[in-house]
């Protein structure tokens, strides 16, 4: 067996000495990892170049193939999911105007008077008395205590207070609706000391009803009413009348006419 060439070291111990072609290599490694710590890694490059290939129509052709399904699924859902959006908001508009009805439907009965003077009668007959004989002899409407479900005024007695307001309830809707056709007398009779009769309207259509009033003193609309708990108006003369729910509505028609 050949003796193998090498170099002593310590214990006389030889390590074999490196064939040329070992060497070479390990030359040749050296030198690339000088080569590779000397490249240098710049974002705003890699960016740029990536966005150009990204540009180019090859490439945007083949995303939108991939991606495309995926899209009109998406879009698919989105306009479901819309429609569902729109139905639950009509159902809760529509339950709305169910409980506002329902609300103003337990008020359709009754009727506020504003104004009218306190009699010292009235600590012993009561306010029936006061209130049946009013509407009687001023509206020419007759009817008895007995005609009212309740009737009663709102509020603490004050001396020289102005009259407190009085809430009564009938047991005839023809009976109401009769006084509120004739009420307008009060404004050529009552002129001193004016009475005022109106509806017991939620809210939210008292709001409604006191801008219509407005629009109509402004001549932005021709005439406003209440029917059966129901804010209605005239636009025009000839218009046909309408039931206005909501201050939106109101406030587009009046917009509407003043084009």
């Amino acid at each position: 067996m050949p003796r193998q060439r090498g170099r002593t070291v310590g214990n006389n111990s030889k390590v074999p000495e490196k064939s040329p072609e070992v060497s070479d290599e390990e030359d040749k490694y050296e030198s690339s990892s000088e080569q590779i710590t000397t490249i240098k890694f710049d974002p705003k490059d890699f960016a740029d170049n990536l966005v150009q290939a990204l540009s180019s129509p090859p490439v945007i052709q083949a995303l939108q193939s991939i991606f495309e399904p995926f899209i009109s699924e998406m879009k698919k859902d989105i306009n479901e999911l819309k429609s569902n959006l729109d139905n639950k908001e009509n159902e809760i508009c529509n339950l709305k105007q169910q409980v506002e009805d329902l609300m103003q439907e337990r008020r359709n009965l009754t009727l506020k008077i504003d104004g009218l003077k306190e009699l010292p009668s009235e600590e012993s007959n009561g306010v029936r008395s006061a209130v049946s004989c009013f509407v009687s002899e001023t509206l020419n409407v007759p009817i008895e205590s007995s005609d009212l479900d309740t009737c009663f005024r709102v509020g603490a007695k004050q001396a020289m207070a102005k009259p407190r307001r009085i809430i009564l309830t009938l047991f005839s809707k023809e009976i109401k609706d009769r006084i509120l056709r004739e009420r307008f007398k009060l404004k050529n009779i009552m002129s001193a000391d004016p009475v005022y009769i109106n509806a017991d309207l939620i809210p939210k259509r008292q709001e409604i009803f006191k801008t219509a009033r407005q629009h109509v003193k402004d001549k932005q609309l021709f005439r406003t009413w209440i029917q059966q708990g129901q804010v209605m108006i005239k636009d025009k003369p000839d218009s046909d009348p309408v039931a206005v729910r909501s201050l939106s509505a109101l406030n587009n028609i009046v917009t509407s006419n003043m084009k």
